[in-house]
């Protein structure tokens, strides 16, 4: 018996175990679309190389046999890149993807039906290889920072494979018009040496990825109030250690806004929570208006909100509050048809070099917070 079959049972049986997973990973892990596309790629995964080995049995012309084993290879790579663009959040850009997959399945209905070249036509599918991977290998690594493990892994492995691909394409070209024995082996033996490892490896690599993706999303919601999208209190702590180090490490000033909504316990006993919740949103967005992307902020408290200004010194900070303060008359709140008036109280604090750590700071606005509160509540305090 020919071994190559032994190969293509086990592509098989990888590509239907793999594609298994990622329906089990996407019904059950929060109906990822890239986690589908996935699937759907190990899926077609599995029809090509069934297809490969029944092949002789199913086509009495092996022209449309290559035809459609063709197509699925090109298939399965451009889903593969999909699946990558959907993860990093990038537009599928599906007419882009179709249209070049498209002009290399035209290249090879040409090189089967219109102008017959063995080596043309079995060159194309390894050369696409390439593109697609090496395209899906850039967004893993130029995606995020830093690239995790697994995105390292899958990257070399879809690197490696592509470099592969190039030597079964060459191979394939130096066949000429019709079959060469001799480089027809070489491409046998180049392309069905990687596959396995390249399935294998791109597939469970993927899986970690779905795996390191899903633990983010579990450690982004310990961090993050889930009614207003903020960092919590626990998220808070560890960005502001971060801040701080930074502002440390660069000498670079830093400034604290405590806020808190006046009388948020009045709103809520007087219009329920959903009211009070509804406030909170609102005041949280108002307050992302002066937020920078270097910039903290967090719901620490029922109505009490932080806001740490990177590279702002006290008197700057004091300026941003007392327009955060005045900007709350423009804001237009109705609660159960009724307008809304919020203000709020700011106190205001900058990082000083005896701090021990950002909590210091804090506390000295939190100081100034209440002195506002004491004067009447409506104002912006900047401690001494």
């Amino acid at each position: 018996m020919n071994p190559i079959i032994f190969i293509l049972i086990a592509l098989v049986l990888i590509c239907a175990m793999l594609c298994i997973i990622f329906v089990i990973a996407w019904r059950s892990f929060g109906r990822q679309q890239y986690a589908l596309t996935w699937a759907t790629l190990f899926g077609a995964g599995t029809i090509q190389w069934l297809m490969n080995i029944f092949s002789r049995d199913l086509f009495d012309d092996r022209r449309y046999f290559w035809l459609l084993a063709d197509l699925l290879g090109l298939v399965v790579m451009t889903l593969g890149l999909a699946g990558y663009r959907q993860r990093a959040g990038l537009p599928t850009r599906t007419g882009l993807l179709v249209a070049i997959a498209g002009v290399a399945w035209g290249l090879i209905f040409c090189f089967l039906f219109l102008y017959p070249h063995h080596g043309l036509r079995q060159a194309v599918v390894p050369f696409y290889a390439p593109i697609a991977l090496g395209w899906a290998a850039l967004i893993l690594l130029r995606k995020r920072e830093p690239v995790l493990p697994a995105e390292w892994g899958a990257a070399t492995v879809m690197i490696l494979f592509s470099l592969s691909q190039i030597l079964a394409g060459s191979a394939a070209l130096m066949q000429g018009a019709e079959s060469e024995d001799y480089w027809r082996g070489v491409y046998l033996a180049i392309n069905f040496s990687a596959l396995p490892a390249a399935y294998a490896g791109t597939g469970l690599f993927a899986v970690f990825i779905l795996a390191s993706d899903l633990s983010e999303q579990m450690k982004q919601l310990a961090r993050t109030d889930q009614l207003t999208q903020l960092l919590n209190r626990r998220g808070f702590a560890e960005a502001a250690a971060y801040a701080l180090g930074k502002a440390r490490r660069l000498s670079q000033p830093l400034s604290v806004v405590l806020v808190d909504i006046d009388h948020f316990k009045r709103i809520n006993d007087q219009y329920g929570h959903a009211a009070g919740d509804q406030v909170l949103t609102a005041f949280a967005t108002h307050l992302g208006t002066q937020k920078r992307q270097q910039d903290l902020l967090a719901r620490i408290g029922g109505e009490e909100f932080v806001l740490v200004l990177d590279g702002i010194e006290a008197a700057q900070a004091g300026e941003t509050a007392e327009g955060l303060r005045q900007g709350l008359r423009q804001l237009e709140l109705q609660v159960d048809g009724q307008a809304l008036t919020l203000t709020a109280s700011f106190g205001v604090a900058a990082l000083l070099g005896s701090d021990s750590d950002l909590y210091d700071t804090i506390k000295r606005a939190d100081s100034a917070l209440y002195q506002a509160k004491q004067a009447g509540r409506d104002r912006s305090v900047v401690a001494e």
